[in-house]
């Protein structure tokens, strides 16, 4: 217990809580709400150190990751950000995970549109 009589709680369970924006990747109504009414929550990370830039890549979120790219947003802060692994948007994009959103038949077109979306992120990334 602390000193104001209640239990105190695991550092690692309050680390794990993901903030509103990062649960509601994939909703682009929800995203843009919140960073209308909370600009700074596109600085938000979750346990892994992903924002939502980089969970939006990750989850294969094109509309989402649209929105990021419209709003006027610090890009070169929110779209360069590492993960904990040290992977960028542009790693998260070529990776090929479980998850695949996109209901193509045929693993040529699967890896045609997985290519498209590498070429989308690497050409909308900030340049230096």
């Amino acid at each position: 217990m602390d000193v104001s009589g209640e239990p105190e709680r695991e550092t690692s369970e309050i680390e794990n809580k993901e903030t509103a924006i990062l649960i509601a990747n994939g909703v682009t109504e929800m995203v843009e709400k919140i960073l209308e009414l909370f600009p700074v929550a596109v600085h938000d990370m979750n346990a892994e150190k992903k924002n939502i830039v980089l969970l939006a890549v990750l989850n294969r979120q094109p509309h989402v990751y649209k929105l990021l790219l419209k709003r006027n947003i610090l890009r070169d802060s929110v779209f360069r950000k590492l993960d904990k692994d040290g992977n960028s948007a542009l790693h998260l994009a070529a990776t090929l995970g479980d998850y695949k959103p996109w209901l193509i038949p045929g693993a040529a077109l699967q890896m045609q549109w997985e290519i498209k979306w590498y070429e989308f992120v690497k050409n909308s990334m900030p340049h230096k």
